[in-house]
């Protein structure tokens, strides 16, 4: 089931352009727990979601982003480490 709450608030995330903003340390939403996503949005949203939420840590750097990290309290994160591993 889907949460309007939280759905408005992925859709205000996503209304922007460019990287989504990231959280200050101490934001409340970093110290408490994140839920599972399940079907709390839809395939579409959560598709753009982890899309914005991919360029954002890509332009921070880094190599991982959870979503509490951009405000929402979800159990998410995208992480992608470009670097070539030796055989």
């Amino acid at each position: 089931m889907s949460s309007p709450a939280l759905i408005d608030l992925v859709d205000q995330l996503l209304t922007g352009s460019g990287p989504l903003p990231i959280v200050a340390a101490g934001d409340p939403v970093l110290r408490r727990p994140a839920e599972p996503v399940d079907d709390r949005l839809d395939r579409q949203r959560l598709d753009r979601l982890i899309e914005a939420m991919r360029e954002t840590m890509l332009a921070a750097p880094g190599v991982g982003l959870a979503a509490p990290q951009v405000g929402l309290p979800l159990r998410l994160a995208v992480i992608e480490d470009a670097a070539e591993v030796s055989e």
